[in-house]
């Protein structure tokens, strides 16, 4: 083997070469669209709750406090999980 060049072993490498074959955008793309469903998602879900308690003003106040805890989540999720 030269001397500049790296052999990796590993056991258990997946050989099918459809595996390795992607695209970088399109995969940052499909991560940022999920982040944004969660988001929406949590908007959703705290301004529904906000309505049953306060009516249309908690509808506001809760879709901002749930996109902020939803975001939080995730992104906390994330690092801890």
């Amino acid at each position: 083997m030269p001397a500049k060049k790296r052999l990796s072993i590993m056991e258990g490498m997946n050989k099918d070469k459809k595996n390795y074959k992607h695209n970088d955008d399109d995969y940052s793309k499909k991560v940022q669209d999920t982040f944004l469903d969660t988001i929406f998602d949590a908007i959703d879900e705290g301004a529904e709750l906000g309505r049953e308690i306060l009516g249309m003003p908690g509808a506001v106040l809760g879709g901002i406090v749930g996109g902020v805890v939803g975001a939080l989540g995730r992104v906390l999720g994330n690092i801890f999980a």
